[in-house]
Order: C-alpha cells, then sequence, then structure tokens
C-alpha cells in the first residue's frame, strides 16, 4: 500500500519531471492487490482504484498514456497464449486458463470499464484510444483463458455499458467484430450470459448505425431472435423481406431539415389563442367543449413557433392547475 499512496502524492510533482517509473509500478500493485489471494481489505482496493481513476482522467496526454499503455502490457501479458503453457494449479480445473489471468482484475471493474468504453477509446491522444481498443479487445477475446466466474463479472460489467460498446462495432477491426459476436442469433441461450432481451435491445440499436454492414447485421439478429421460437424459416423469410431491402428500415430517405420546422407557421397564433380561451374558461364553457380544446390545442402545439405564446399566456401553469384540481373532481376535463 506504500506504492498506492506514493503514487497519490506523486501526482503533483509527475507532470513537471515526467518520470514513468512510478505509474509502472504503481498498475503492477494494482493487479496484485485485485487478486483473490490479495490480504487488503475493500477500503485498500478502493483506495487503489480512485488513484487508477486520478491517473487515468489526468489532464496531461503525456500521463494518460503513460497509464494506460501500462495497463495494456499487462493485460495483453496476462491474458496471451502463451500463458497457457505455465503450471499452476488453476491449470487442473482448465486446460486452456491463463496462469496469472487474475492479475487483470482490477481492469473488470466498472469504473475502470466505464473510463475505458467512454473515456479512453475517444480521448484525443490517439495512444490512449489505441491502448483503450487493445484493452477491451483482450478482455473480450479471453473467453477461454479466464475461469467462469471471472467471464461471468466481465460480462455483467459489458451489458451495462453495451449501449455505449455498440458505437464501435464494425466488420472491419477485430474489436469492432468482437462487440458485434457479443449479441449473435446464433450463439445458444445457456452460452450467453447476455439474456435474450438484452442482446434483442442490443440489435434494434444496430439497425440505427451509420455504418450499412452493421445495420444489416442487426436486422438479421433481431429476425434470428424473432423467429427463434417459431416454425418459420429463416430462408423463406429472407425471400419475403430480404436483409439488402429492410436493413434501412429505421433510416430516413432524406435528412430532416430542422431550421425549416422551427421557422415554418402551421397554424395561426390567433387561432391557437381562441382555442386556448374556451379551455381556460371555467365558468361559462363546459367540461366536454374544454375537453375538445385541450384535444385541439395538443394537435397545434406539435408546431414549435406556438410554444412561446403557450408559455407567456401561462398555459403550462393552467395544464398543471386543470391536472390538480382533475385529482379531487368527478367531472375529469384531462382523461
Amino acid at each position: 500500500m506504500n506504492i498506492v499512496k506514493n503514487a497519490n502524492e506523486a501526482l503533483l510533482g509527475l507532470p513537471y519531471h515526467l518520470n514513468f517509473n512510478v505509474i509502472k509500478r504503481f498498475v503492477n500493485v494494482c493487479s496484485k492487490i485485485s487478486t483473490d489471494n490479495s490480504k487488503c481489505d475493500s477500503s485498500e482496493k478502493n483506495f487503489s482504484l480512485d488513484v487508477l481513476i486520478k491517473y487515468m482522467t489526468h489532464e496531461l496526454a503525456e500521463i494518460r498514456t503513460a497509464v494506460y499503455c501500462s495497463i495494456a502490457m499487462l493485460v495483453a501479458s496476462r491474458l496471451s497464449v502463451e500463458e497457457t503453457v505455465k503450471t499452476t494449479d488453476k491449470l487442473k480445473k482448465k486446460p486452456t486458463i491463463a496462469a496469472n489471468f487474475d492479475d487483470t482484475q482490477f481492469v473488470c471493474n466498472i469504473r475502470v470499464m466505464t473510463e475505458l468504453c467512454v473515456n479512453g477509446i475517444n480521448d484525443l491522444a490517439t495512444k490512449v484510444s489505441d491502448y483503450s481498443r487493445l484493452i477491451l479487445l483482450h478482455l473480450l477475446q479471453s473467453k477461454l483463458l479466464v475461469t467462469n466466474e471471472y467471464w461471468h463479472n466481465l460480462m455483467t460489467i459489458i451489458a451495462i455499458l453495451l449501449p455505449q460498446l455498440q458505437c464501435y462495432g464494425n466488420k472491419i477491426d477485430p474489436l469492432g467484430q468482437c462487440i458485434l459476436a457479443l449479441t449473435s442469433d446464433t450463439e445458444r441461450e445457456n452460452e450467453s450470459l447476455l439474456t435474450l432481451n438484452q442482446r434483442l435491445q442490443a440489435s434494434l440499436r444496430y439497425l440505427f448505425s451509420k455504418d450499412k454492414d452493421v445495420r444489416k447485421t442487426g436486422y438479421r439478429q433481431c429476425v434470428g431472435y424473432l423467429l427463434s421460437n417459431t416454425r418459420i424459416r429463416l430462408d423463406d423469410f429472407y425471400k419475403f423481406y430480404p436483409a439488402d431491402k429492410l436493413f434501412d428500415l429505421f433510416i430516413t430517405a432524406q435528412p430532416t431539415n430542422n431550421a425549416e420546422i422551427l421557422t415554418k407557421e402551421y397554424v395561426n397564433v390567433e387561432n391557437f389563442l381562441r382555442v386556448y380561451t374556451i379551455f381556460t374558461d371555467r365558468n361559462k364553457i363546459e367540461a366536454n367543449v374544454r375537453k375538445s380544446a385541450l384535444e385541439q390545442m395538443s394537435m397545434m402545439l406539435n408546431d414549435p413557433s406556438l410554444h412561446s405564446s403557450f408559455l407567456n399566456h401561462g398555459g403550462l401553469e393552467r395544464i398543471l392547475e386543470e391536472l390538480k384540481l382533475n385529482l379531487t373532481r368527478d367531472d375529469i376535463v384531462c382523461s
């Protein structure tokens, strides 16, 4: 723990002397603290993670690069095929397991993984982004190199971060292919740690991707899930609903011009205020007529140009007031 404390204190002077040896030693200590054999308690483990996050989010790109590089090299060395030939007690349970895979447990933390997926990959420093991709790639390819418990914990975190990870799914680079494979409809239900709903939702998200090939993959995955418990053959289905024609199901043919929508007036303001007056007059107008006026207002307010008039005349307050009254009255207007 002395190295962790020293690393925390070294943050003050590190931007000036840029001696990155402390970072390498600190990352190695984090790998040992996170293992099941570690004698450190939860508070010490949390403190080491706090310091690690400080390094990963440091404002200086050189320091972030050094941290991500140290983590990437450690993960790549521990989760490699060469590690499987080393003789340990763990290999007796699973012959393909990497000897020191548990040194990477500190990375399988929701805070560290979030930092990798959200900020690391999108970092303006190219090397930080590349190291983040390398770390994620080794983790996603480590199923045969780690224990079932380790893989289960990793997939639990991946399930939380899946919407963010899907932004990098593609058919070009290895990481993108691994991300697409997470929601594959060909994997058996008992082999995947992601639920059917999680995988179906992920496949639907792919239908909104900018990448045409990703949208096609998402369409095929959705069809596979929806037809999994039916007698319909996929080949017969694709004859009538081919992926090449329907993968753009949620993509508009032409981009929407928001400026045109915001400036175009669909309803005259005076006509809208007349309807609004009918709605607000409780004394002279019957409830059914006021209800009809409210329905007309809801349609008119699809025009953004009427929003300012509605708010300036206290429309939002009157709606809230009407809702409160309807909670204690029988002649409900807004039902």
